[in-house]
């Protein structure tokens, strides 16, 4: 089951530095979830979103997906 997460206008603007700040906040704000597995994959797809799908409306973030890079 993913998970949809809809960006604050802030969290779209997130540059490189600051990623870990954002991870931090995600990482608050859903590690109790039972799917919450994969932290480290978790890392690489908000990287993946901001790269690629920064302004998707909204990023389906899965945090039980395996970590592929």
């Amino acid at each position: 089951m993913g998970a949809v997460h809809n960006p604050t206008a802030c969290a779209r603007r997130t540059l490189p530095d600051a990623t870990p700040f954002l991870l931090d906040q995600l990482n608050r704000d859903y590690s109790n979830s039972r799917y919450w597995t994969n932290p480290h994959g978790m890392r690489h797809q908000v990287i993946c979103h901001l790269a690629i799908a920064r302004d998707k409306p909204e990023w389906n973030i899965e945090p039980w997906r395996p970590d592929v890079g």
